[in-house]
């Protein structure tokens, strides 16, 4: 009896561990874990902001409890702001996992951009998040389809009014 569970234990965890490492090794957004460079400008990510609003950037380097990305939005007449991952290389009609754990107060969209062979420029907006303040870390997961003729795609979790946005860690893996 012992060894079956010894044995069935070694399994489970072996498997959970290949897993573990096969979704790290399979993100295609360049430092998804947000460990890599300087704190003040973490490769791989880029401030996005539009419309006439009043945002703040940061990135918040806590020690053992790892980086954050983090933005505000005090005064608010339109448009949006939050942190995007530079663009990645996408295959037409091929779906995608995004993924996030981050905490917010606010209203948040998270919207694709995609870029195609024309070089016109696609958004598709993938979810609406529209719950007030969260204390805790939340993490959720939406998929979406790379258009016809996309060659890249950037996400950005975006806020779309007043709030604020912590991100811990991101992911993007093609299905």
């Amino acid at each position: 009896m012992m060894k079956t569970v010894s044995r069935n234990f070694v399994l489970l965890a072996s498997v959970f561990f290949s897993q573990t490492l096969q979704s790290a090794d399979s993100n295609l957004i360049q430092n998804g874990s947000l460990d890599q460079g300087e704190a003040k400008n973490p490769p791989g990510w880029v401030r996005a902001q539009s419309g006439l609003n009043e945002a703040y950037f940061a990135v918040l380097d806590w020690g053992a409890w790892g980086r954050w990305l983090y933005v505000s939005i005090g005064e608010y007449s339109s448009g949006e702001a939050g942190w995007a991952f530079k663009p990645v290389h996408v295959t037409p009609g091929k779906t995608y996992v995004w993924s996030s754990t981050f905490k917010k107060e606010g209203r948040s969209v998270i919207r694709a951009e995609f870029k195609l062979t024309s070089g016109k420029t696609v958004t598709q907006d993938v979810d609406v998040l529209i719950w007030g303040a969260e204390e805790n870390w939340v993490t959720i997961s939406r998929e979406f389809v790379a258009p016809p003729e996309a060659v890249s795609v950037s996400v950005c979790h975006c806020l779309t009014g007043r709030g604020s946005i912590y991100f811990k860690e991101v992911s993007l893996v093609e299905q």
